[in-house]
């Protein structure tokens, strides 16, 4: 029996040094998995933070550009309300020129604008009857031995100042604001530049 005792201790001390082996071949590649899993993980781990990271760059970037645009918007808003309100005070200061300065004005503005024959002015219903009269006469003095002559409308409409000249069925708008916003686009630059340099 003792041979097929040191059989079985040899088949036995075989199997557990395979047992042995195979145990650790497992352990070494079990170690490796671990290992090859960890460094995907920490890889992994860099991607996403990074990504988190031009992720967060591009919020802050699109926020600031949002921000700036909006900041645009708002600048060019007021200026374009400070402009409009240049205007609107050069329409006032034009209304409130002192009575000879303002027929002077009007009369020359209505005498270049003069169709052939006699015209209707139609005045603001807040110009006064002195006003009404001189504007016509001097307009009337001006076009002298043309053909062209005024004579005041009974009819008044609700602008601010200025006149519109009725001839049949024409109308030639000479009131103040409509003058001054027909020039509005072109002075707009120079306006811009003496308000904000």
């Amino acid at each position: 029996m003792e041979g097929i005792e040191k059989i079985t201790n040899k088949i036995g001390a075989e199997a557990q040094q395979e047992a042995a082996r195979t145990l650790s071949q497992a352990r070494e590649r079990a170690s490796q998995i671990v290992e090859e899993a960890r460094k995907k993980a920490e890889l992994a781990e860099k991607k996403i933070v990074e990504q988190g990271k031009q992720d967060a760059d591009s919020v802050i970037q699109q926020a600031a550009s949002s921000a700036a645009l909006s900041a645009r918007k708002t600048l060019l808003a007021n200026k374009r309300a400070a402009v409009d309100r240049a205007f609107d005070m050069a329409i006032e200061k034009v209304i409130a020129l002192p009575d000879d300065k303002y027929i002077a004005l009007v009369s020359q503005v209505v005498a270049k604008a003069a169709p052939a024959g006699k015209s209707e002015l139609v005045f603001s219903s807040k110009e006064s009857a002195e006003r009404i009269k001189a504007i016509t006469d001097a307009a009337n003095k001006l076009l002298e031995g043309k053909d062209s002559s005024f004579t005041a409308s009974a009819e008044t409409r609700p602008f601010k100042g200025g006149v519109i000249i009725c001839s049949g069925d024409v109308e030639i708008n000479c009131d103040i604001e409509n003058m001054i916003n027909m020039e509005k686009d072109d002075l707009i630059p120079e306006v811009s530049k003496i308000i904000f340099g």
